[in-house]
Order: C-alpha cells, then structure tokens, then sequence
C-alpha cells in the first residue's frame, strides 16, 4: 500500500524511491511486491492497474467537466475555467493532506514499542490500544506479563508478539485466573461468578481472533 500510495501522487517510481517507502521491510518485501509492478523503458517501476485506474478517473473527470450544461460560449469558458481550478485546487489539498510522501513514509511508519519486565514484547501503539479495548487493561498487560516471561525462560521466539497474544496467550493467562479462583475463592457464589465471566471473557477472546484471521485471509484472496 506504501508504494501504491506513492505511485498514486508522483507518479512512476525509481528503485530508490521504492527503497524509501519500504524502509527496513525492502529486502524481504520487494521480492515479493515486485511480482505486482511492471518496470519501464526509463526502469521506473508501475502497478498497471493503478494506472489504468488514475487515467480513468482523469479521463471521468474531464468528460464530466466537457459535458457541463452552457447557454452561450462565454459561459462554457467560465465553466471550463472553473472546473480546471476546482481540479487543481483538489490534487493540490490531496497533497497537502498526504504525509506519506516518498519522501517521508520511511519516517511515518509506525514503530513497535517494547513492553514486559524483560523488555522483549514488542507491539504498535495501535495493536496495544486494541487489545486494552476488548480485554482490558488488566488482562492486556497480564498477557504482556505472561509472554515476555514465558519468553524468558523457555527461550521462546515469536515473529508477531501481538498474534502470538491473541493465538494463545489470551487463553492461557484466562485459563491460569480460573484455577485460581477454583482453588483459592472460599465464597462459592463469587466463584462462580467469577468463572461465568471468564469463561465469558475466553470465548469472546476467541471469537475476535477468529474474526481477526477470516478478515486477514479475505485480505490476501481480495488483493491485487
């Protein structure tokens, strides 16, 4: 999407401006993201059917504009006139609007913050954010707790903390808090209560994630 996203608002891209919007991702991403663009005569690469889709747009555009209503030839100046200013005007405020600029995605991206005792779980603001949304804040930094020390002592390595959270942490840290109140809670009533919410709280967990692959995977069949 990066580099779609630039070739939307400059147009055609080097090597080296495909370097910049993917950053640090570039050796492993290109590869793969190559297979989507054709490259030039000039060596400048294209996705041909953001292209053909920009050029339809333009070419709507100026039919649009071609067959606006006009009484006399004055008129139909003034319109032309108007529309080619409202036009320019609009792509101008797209860019101002657009940060990620070939020139600044690289900067942009957002980065993974460290979380746990051992400092070895890495999320986005964005992914900890949601996570505090559907399980608390409590239950996220429980499951951050219970990662980055299971990570620790078993040597554990994960690609995606924040998948691995939602794969099986979640579970594990529900599962952990239900012995507890079994073994522990004397009020019976409470007990039981207690683990109705949970397993509550274990299902709806497991719910998300499952909503959260099938989208992923209609994702990956939708796109270009």
């Amino acid at each position: 999407m990066d580099v779609l996203h630039a070739q939307f608002n400059h147009g055609r891209l080097s090597l080296e401006e495909i370097k910049i919007c993917l950053g640090p991702d570039f050796g492993t991403a290109w590869p793969t993201l190559q297979k989507k663009f054709r490259m030039d005569e000039n060596s400048l690469f294209f996705n041909e059917r953001l292209e053909l889709e920009k050029n339809k747009r333009a070419a709507f555009t100026a039919s649009r504009r071609n067959n606006l209503p006009v009484k006399n030839k004055e008129f139909a100046d003034i319109s032309t006139h108007i529309s080619d200013h409202i036009i320019a005007d609009m792509e101008n405020e797209n860019r101002n609007e657009n940060i990620d600029t070939v020139l600044n995605l690289k900067s942009v991206k957002e980065k993974k913050e460290v979380y746990g005792t051992y400092e070895n779980i890495k999320l986005k603001k964005s992914e900890y954010e949601r996570l505090e949304a559907e399980i608390g804040t409590e239950d996220t930094n429980a499951c951050i707790e219970h990662l980055s020390s299971y990570k620790r002592e078993k040597g554990y390595k994960t690609k995606d903390d924040n998948l691995t959270i939602r794969r099986w942490v979640i579970d594990a840290v529900n599962d952990k808090k239900i012995k507890g109140f079994n073994n522990g809670t004397k009020n019976g009533s409470q007990n039981n209560n207690t683990h109705n919410k949970l397993r509550s709280a274990h299902a709806e967990a497991q719910r998300l994630l499952a909503e959260d692959l099938a989208e992923s995977n209609l994702e990956g069949e939708g796109s270009d």
